[in-house]
């Protein structure tokens, strides 16, 4: 399987200022299934022709041998005379195949001969029947530039990335013309070859390639500095390394879509850091959205960062001010970043890996039934607390691998107060023998009538495997219901098989002695 090492800048159609990802680590095959490009069409490995691909401009255009950035082909074009002239692919059809979105782009270039750096950038070139959303008039010529200045050198392949929002308005006709090219990089004579192309369609409702298991496609690099792929991972086979060349360079997500689309409520962000193992220091890196670059930042709080393994979680409330007015998703590029503090001794370098943001709503309340099934529930205690035992006891590595001693596991359940007074509830963990000190969530006050989601907070250690809930305040009678019910590993991830309908009916009759309930 040829590479698709993929690093896609995600680039607004308004005035952005981004940076080239440098992409230094060659770390093995990487496989993108969701390329709208197929092999041939992408890497030339076993093709003779070229796949459908033409010289814009003038020169020869054929699959060559002499360079290739994976396997053993590429596609080049010779005689290059114009700093106009570049291989051309017309993607309307895939476009039009793939629907209304955004797109990210990325494919690597190198030119020969050339001593000096030039710039070149992606751009979308069409007729004056193309003109739409993106493609305009530009002194008689129709394109739309859908990169920033990508400074390349000679002799040496660089990483070309690109981001296109498509309309449906763009997608009307049966036919068009939409060639991905490269345009303004200087020429005399020279060959270009082009590898490893590829496009994706992005997600407007997660974040896409979070894992980074498909490399870097997506990803891009805020203010400066450079990322590459690592297997420092914490989950799977790969993780990002971002290489900091000053105090606000970080590696960046679009999250223009996402808040677009989910609007004004609450998004649930996650993601895993550490330093390089050689660094000792203890970091605090801030959590920005950022639009358009520097026209407005929302803080979402810090983490302390060290040369282990971080997780870092928050509910971030994105306000109808910020819908409209500030971050205004949706004319702007929004990003997902990192701050980190200023540098003592020489930037450091950071690995993050295991990002997500998810939509959860406007109250930031989970809903019941959505991982699991929803119990109800009528109190028959007259003191005020008692407890639910919630888990089966699969053994002491149920939420905590004996693998992973050194990482906490976590649980949550999703409970609806249906009584018409206030109770308090939380979570409690202990070892199948009651002998281990507990570990507790935070208390959670429950209003009548809504729902709240109770978690651990990532501090379950190995050998508890009891999950129990704690009521408090309230009277006999009280009734409330239980749902998503889940057991959630070291790596923040749903366990699989997490507890069912049948385990969680037999073990919630098996109660601490004296409480009792009524199933309703």
């Amino acid at each position: 399987m040829k590479r698709f090492f993929a690093i896609v800048l995600l680039i607004s159609i308004v005035a952005t200022l981004f940076v080239a990802i440098g992409y230094q680590e060659a770390v093995g095959a990487i496989d993108d299934p969701n390329n709208l490009f197929t092999t041939a069409q992408s890497t030339f490995e076993g093709s003779t022709t070229t796949e459908g691909w033409t010289a814009f401009g003038g020169g020869t255009l054929s699959v060559s041998s002499d360079q290739a950035h994976s396997g053993t082909k590429s596609l080049c074009l010779t005689g290059r005379q114009g700093s106009w002239y570049s291989p051309a692919y017309n993607i309307y059809s895939k476009l039009k195949a793939g629907g209304a979105g955004t797109y990210a782009f990325g494919f690597w270039v190198y030119v020969t001969p050339q001593t000096v750096a030039h710039n070149g950038r992606i751009i979308i070139r069409g007729d004056e029947a193309d003109a739409n959303s993106f493609i305009s008039n530009q002194a008689g010529n129709y394109y739309g530039v859908i990169s920033d200045y990508i400074s390349t050198p000679g002799n040496e392949w660089t990483y070309y990335t690109g981001r296109l929002k498509v309309l449906g308005t763009d997608l009307t006709r049966d036919n068009g013309n939409f060639n991905l090219m490269i345009d303004i990089l200087d020429a005399s004579s020279q060959n270009i070859y082009f590898d490893d192309i590829q496009i994706d369609k992005l997600p407007n409702d997660s974040i896409f390639n979070g894992n980074f298991e498909k490399g870097l496609i997506g990803w891009s690099v805020f203010d400066s500095g450079s990322a590459s792929i690592s297997t420092e991972k914490h989950l799977g086979t790969y993780c990002a390394k971002y290489n900091r060349t000053g105090n606000y360079s970080s590696i960046a997500y679009s999250v223009q879509d996402i808040l677009n689309n989910g609007g004004a409520g609450y998004y649930l962000l996650t993601y895993w850091i550490k330093l390089e193992d050689s660094n000792n220091n203890t970091e605090t890196y801030t959590t920005y959205f950022s639009s358009n670059y520097n026209t407005y930042h929302k803080e979402l709080g810090n983490v302390s960062v060290t040369n282990q393994w971080t997780r870092y979680s928050q509910m971030i409330n994105i306000t109808s001010d910020d819908i409209s007015t500030n971050l205004v998703p949706a004319t702007r590029n929004v990003q997902f970043r990192l701050q980190g503090s200023s540098a003592t001794s020489g930037w450091s370098s950071y690995y993050i890996d295991d990002v997500r943001l998810s939509y959860e709503g406007t109250t930031g309340l989970a809903t019941l039934g959505k991982y699991g099934y929803d119990f109800s529930f009528k109190s028959n205690k007259t003191s005020t607390t008692f407890f639910y035992r919630l888990d089966n006891s699969l053994g002491s590595d149920v939420f905590t691998p004996a693998t992973q001693q050194g990482q906490y596991g976590s649980a949550a359940v999703v409970i609806k107060n249906t009584s018409g007074s206030a109770f308090n509830a939380y979570l409690d963990t202990r070892s199948s023998s009651w002998g281990m000190t507990p570990t507790c969530s935070s208390i959670v006050n429950i209003p009548p009538g809504q729902i709240r989601t109770i978690r651990m907070n990532n501090n379950i250690p190995y050998g508890n495997n009891i999950l129990l809930l704690q009521i408090s305040g309230a009277n006999a009678g009280t009734t409330f219901t239980i749902g998503n019910i889940t057991r959630i590993d070291y790596s923040n991830e749903l366990v699989s098989g997490s507890l069912n309908k049948n385990q969680t009916d037999i073990y919630l009759n098996t109660l601490i002695p004296g409480d009792n309930y009524t199933p309703q």
